[in-house]
């Protein structure tokens, strides 16, 4: 199984996670991530990361632009319309996530327990690794207490 998890924004964080059950990949990590500064790098930055593999699941991060604090984003729904087409090119289950479930169930802490953690500036990278989680207890919670312990 592979799970992607997207935090997207003008720094668009990318998380991959592999079920180290079913793909071995000597001396590398079950996660991969990488945070991408160009909007239209994104899913060629994905593409490489997956190694020509189709994942299983991808969450994203939903962008919601409010009628009270109007906040144009042009880079995130440009991520959000690109991670789209990659999904429907690849028939691939699409899920999008609020960020406060994500963040509330995946916190500092249990990153750093997993061996999950990857800090940067913003935290975008850990942002989609948090995505990931959050679907994966979703979605596959025995994979989730597997890979947490919760």
């Amino acid at each position: 199984m592979i799970i992607v998890g997207v935090d997207p924004g003008k720094v668009t964080g990318l998380a991959v996670w592999w079920d180290p059950a079913v793909w071995v990949r000597p001396n590398l990590p079950a996660l991969d991530v990488a945070e991408v500064a160009e909007s239209d790098a994104v899913v060629p930055v994905l593409r490489r990361m997956l190694d020509g593999r189709r994942p299983d699941l991808v969450a994203i991060e939903r962008f919601v632009q409010t009628g009270r604090r109007m906040t144009f984003q042009p880079h995130a729904q440009q991520v959000v319309g690109a991670v789209r087409s990659f999904c429907l090119e690849a028939r691939v289950a699409l899920v999008f996530q609020q960020p406060g479930p994500a963040k509330k169930l995946a916190s500092n802490v249990l990153l750093r327990r997993i061996d999950w953690s990857n800090p940067t500036p913003n935290g975008h990278a850990d942002d989609a690794a948090r995505h990931v989680l959050l679907v994966m207890a979703t979605h596959h919670p025995d994979v989730f207490t597997h890979v947490t312990g919760i």
